[in-house]
């Protein structure tokens, strides 16, 4: 048990009870805080023992029903002040004699009276003994003051300064003995420096770069930093929610207290505004930004360290997490986050701006492997327990707040009993608990963190796997300047360029990032806001979406009406169920007029089959800008070509057709070469890509096809790949090859093909030829030197 509490209930019980737990001038306190006792030392600030009794006692006496006991204390609360206030003008002091401590002595005595007729009631006197040692302390220090005025040279100005009236700090602070005080006293000069005022009651020039006015002391070794409240207003609740979650997590970060300062004199006047400060703990180091503009050199950093701040950069989601916000301590090489009042937002702000700006995200270090002692302690986190303790942190902050809040409403009081921290906007209403919508996104995401943490192999890809849509804003700004981090921070920074609605591609399949039910569901708001009113191409390419996922994203994609590519090729995983959901919302969307504009469909791997099929292409046709179709990869057989032939004149504009991995065989591309595409002399004109790879169409498929080739003169493209196509096959294709004009390559890799003599020679003769490959067939090695295009065998 905590000393104090020993001593308080020794007390207690020395005194036979007569406080027990009915009032005590000092609210208990369980722990030691390393803040407080900073701020008490550099402020020098001491108990305002007058205050604190008044207040407490006021609060306790309104509960009795004793009217004589609370007349004699209203009638003795009048008189006491602060002891400057009892002590006649300077000159008078300079004097000297015992006549200018007739006010104080009386004081003495009236509280001396007030202790007898508390005994009689049996209340604690202890209290009035600690307020009568105050003023008799005080006095004493007077008299040794005014004896030594003479004495020396500077004995006069430590006079002055000793009768000057002192400032009011309010903050839930601990004195050396570790007890707790909410109302201070300090110099004026003191109080004035740290709420950035000079003498006549002016701001001083804030720091370059600083939202707030910051003072810190010492200043030449700075312990405490003070920030002062203004535009933007301070922001404790988020500040004090960082620090409790860090605190679970053990992530290193300052500690912050809210005090108000009042009673400060500008020559002869009392400013009546009270002054509402954020106190830090210093943090030792120095500030980061150097570190991070050393372009041609890699921060050295340890990698735990490192680790902890990104993962509580995931848990908290800042936008302010420029290089000065945080603290390179060089010996331990680590980085500490300061100044975080901008936190717990969503990654996209109202305004649709990228919100998750940090420049951790940034750093090489993203790239390393993740520490193993990371990986095992996240892995094994269990995120209710960590909720429920950061709930019971937070709480200690609602308690000391409350306890200002009260210290306020007695020392200024407002209209109507109002609260001077709520009417700033400090807080929306006291107490106050962590919103729901944050709790349930930390809890989601150190699930994620915990699910997926060992599975990544360093940080960047866990905040591919954690945030997809943040990771692909981080890794194409690195893309887009090379590398060079603080200009792709500067972008970020700036509020008016990363914005959703100027956002026109978003491909998460050019990061590797297999989207699933839980990344279409942050998608989905985003996209029914309008937040992504100027996207025109769209890539999930690689999803892993589930029946739910389909119905909860296709609808969406209504909303986007200058839609032009979309991409959904998924990963092989889509079952005929998943597919014949696929056809199902794309064709109602396509009836319904949506995607008009819709140039670029790629399906493939979505699980279609002939029934998912016959669903999706009689809609095409209102696709009337479609040029490219990939099909590929959907368990398409005969039977669907058949389909493809049935509504043929709804893909008759394309130029892409892509096939590949449907293995319709012979009978089955004899039916697709049916299509205008193939055979009207107006339509073949567009054609410029076929992907036929792996659809088993064989020699006989071939030579079906080559028949086309003297209407496709615009083909640039052929792929005729793992089609068990033997040299008669490659006899047909010279046979016509000729007349495709524009072809510049020709993919035959994995066939049965043995002789390519003539097949070299009549692509010699296509001027725009550049590319043939052969590959994994059973060919001897020839010279191809003479020929102009390459060869890979």
């Amino acid at each position: 048990m905590n000393m104090f509490i020993l001593l308080t209930y020794f007390f207690s019980v020395l005194l036979g009870g007569a406080i027990g737990a009915d009032f005590c001038f000092l609210e208990e306190r369980t722990e030691c805080d390393a803040l407080s006792e900073r701020i008490v030392k550099v402020t020098e600030a001491e108990p305002c023992v007058n205050l604190q009794i008044v207040h407490s006692f006021s609060a306790y006496i309104e509960k009795k029903k004793d009217a004589y006991l609370r007349g004699c204390w209203n009638a003795l609360k009048q008189k006491i002040k602060h002891p400057e206030d009892l002590m006649p003008d300077f000159h008078i002091v300079f004097s000297g004699g015992e006549s200018i401590y007739n006010r104080l002595d009386k004081l003495v005595q009236d509280i001396q009276d007030f202790k007898a007729i508390e005994f009689q009631h049996q209340l604690d006197v202890r209290p009035f003994d600690e307020l009568l040692n105050f003023y008799t302390v005080y006095r004493e220090r007077a008299v040794e003051f005014i004896n030594n005025r003479n004495e020396s040279s500077d004995g006069l100005a430590l006079l002055y300064e000793y009768l000057q009236p002192k400032a009011v700090i309010m903050a839930d602070l601990v004195d050396y003995q570790n007890r707790p005080w909410m109302f201070w006293r300090v110099k004026q000069q003191k109080a004035r420096f740290i709420t950035s005022l000079d003498e006549s009651g002016r701001l001083k020039e804030k720091q370059p770069g600083a939202n707030h006015y910051v003072e810190c002391l010492p200043p030449e070794k700075p312990e405490v930093y003070f920030k002062l409240d203004g535009l933007p207003a301070l922001q404790p609740v988020k500040e004090a929610m960082l620090q409790g979650l860090y605190q679970c997590l053990n992530i290193p970060v300052p500690q912050t207290k809210l005090m108000v300062i009042a009673h400060l004199f500008f020559g002869k006047h009392e400013e009546m505004t009270p002054y509402v400060i954020q106190a830090s703990k210093a943090v030792p180091g120095d500030s980061a930004k150097a570190l991070f503009e050393l372009q041609d050199s890699i921060p050295d950093l340890d990698l735990d360290s490192f680790s902890y701040q990104v993962l509580g950069s995931l848990l908290t989601n800042p936008s302010d997490g420029k290089p000065r916000n945080f603290i390179h301590n060089v010996s331990e090489r680590s980085l500490t986050s300061i100044d975080n009042d901008e936190v717990f937002n969503e990654a996209f702000n109202k305004k649709n701006y990228v919100s998750t700006k940090t420049i951790l995200y940034l750093l090489p270090q993203m790239n390393y492997i993740l520490p193993n002692a990371i990986k095992t302690i996240f892995a094994n986190l269990i995120s209710e327990n960590i909720m429920t303790q950061w709930v019971h942190i937070f709480e200690k902050h609602n308690e000391s707040w409350q306890s200002l809040d009260r210290a306020l409403r007695f020392y200024c009081p407002l209209k109507d009993n109002e609260s001077i921290l709520l009417q700033r906007g400090l807080f929306c209403s006291l107490p106050i608990s962590i919103e729901k919508k944050i709790l349930e996104n930390v809890q989601c995401t150190l699930q994620k963190i915990r699910q997926h943490i060992e599975s990544s192999h360093t940080l960047f890809e866990l905040l591919k796997k954690v945030d997809p849509l943040v990771y692909c804003f981080y890794a194409d700004l690195l893309e887009k300047h090379k590398g060079n981090r603080m200009n792709a921070f500067g972008e970020l920074h700036q509020d008016r360029t990363l914005t959703l609605n100027s956002w026109q591609s978003f491909d998460l399949g050019k990061h590797a990032i297999a989207i699933r039910d839980e990344e279409v569901a942050v998608l989905e708001p985003l996209v029914c806001g309008g937040d992504l009113i100027a996207l025109t191409h769209l890539s999930l390419e690689g999803h892993q979406l589930s029946v739910r996922g389909m119905n909860t994203f296709i609808p969406t994609l209504g909303k986007l009406s200058g839609m032009k590519s979309l991409n959904v090729k998924a990963l092989n995983l889509c079952n005929r169920e998943t597919g014949i959901e696929w056809a199902r919302g794309l064709a109602t969307l396509f009836l319904a007029n949506h995607l008009l504009f819709l140039s670029d469909l790629n399906l493939e791997n979505c699980g279609l089959g002939t029934d998912g099929l016959d669903i999706l292409i009689p809609t095409l046709k209102k696709l009337i800008c479609l040029k490219s179709l990939n099909l590929g990869g959907n368990e398409l057989s005969y039977a669907s070509t058949k389909i493809l032939d049935r509504y043929s004149s709804t893909i008759s504009q394309l130029s892409d057709l892509n096939l590949r991995n449907n293995r319709f065989g012979c009978e089955g591309i004899q039916t697709v070469i049916r299509l205008p595409v193939f055979n009207d002399k107006d339509k073949c004109k567009n054609l410029k890509m076929l992907d036929f790879d792996n659809t088993l169409i064989g020699d006989k498929g071939v030579s079906s096809l080559s028949l086309t080739f003297l209407r496709l003169s615009s083909l640039i493209y052929l792929k005729l790949s793992k089609n068990e196509i033997g040299n008669q096959g490659v006899l047909k294709l010279c046979g016509n090859i000729k007349f495709l004009k524009s072809l510049e390559c020709l993919t035959l890799s994995d066939n049965k093909i043995s002789d390519v003599g003539r097949l070299l020679e009549n692509l010699e003769k296509i001027a725009s030829f550049q590319n043939l490959d052969l590959a994994d067939n059973p060919i001897q090695k020839i010279e191809t030197s003479q020929y102009r295009f390459q060869v890979k065998f």
